[in-house]
């Protein structure tokens, strides 16, 4: 059994400041955050996602379902799509803000599709931590996202130069 806890907030600052705690983070537009090193190694599957020199894009469009991570490593090659499925993101003047809903989407170049952490999000529906619409919201974003990311319709396009 998976010890689940409620849908964590996050917040991220749309102020065009670069703080460097440990990160550097950079917004590339209004909808585009760049975060620069990082002192963090992760890695899914045995796949490095995260690392020293590598760059994560986050996509974020007020509304949506889900907030896009692509990784780029130390040599400017694209390694993984990491995915939220989150609550509608908002944004409150400079900062946007969701609710992660447990389920995650994971996707590199020579892997298939993956969804992550089903495990805790059945967890949080037999927990009552999610609503009815919150499970349907969830689910038809990650409806979504699959089928973005099967026909290469992920809209990272400004994140090619970086």
């Amino acid at each position: 059994m998976v010890t689940i806890y409620p849908p964590k907030q996050r917040t991220l600052s749309n102020d065009k400041r670069n703080p460097k705690n440990p990160r550097e983070l950079m917004w590339l537009d209004a909808k585009t955050l760049i975060v620069i090193d990082t002192d963090e190694v992760w890695s899914i599957n045995g796949i490095t996602t995260r690392d020293r020199g590598f760059k994560w894009v986050t996509k974020l469009e007020e509304g949506k379902n889900y907030a896009i991570e692509k990784t780029i490593d130390q040599n400017g090659n694209f390694v993984a799509y990491y995915c939220d499925i989150c609550s509608p993101i908002k944004l409150f003047d400079n900062d946007y803000e969701y609710y992660d809903w447990y389920l995650d989407v994971f996707k590199t170049p020579s892997s298939d599709l993956m969804i992550l952490d089903e495990d805790e999000f059945e967890e949080a529906v037999k927990s009552k931590l999610l609503s009815v619409d919150e499970i349907v919201s969830a689910k038809k974003a990650l409806d979504e996202l699959k089928s973005l990311i099967k026909n290469n319709l992920l809209d990272m396009s400004n994140s090619e130069n970086i």
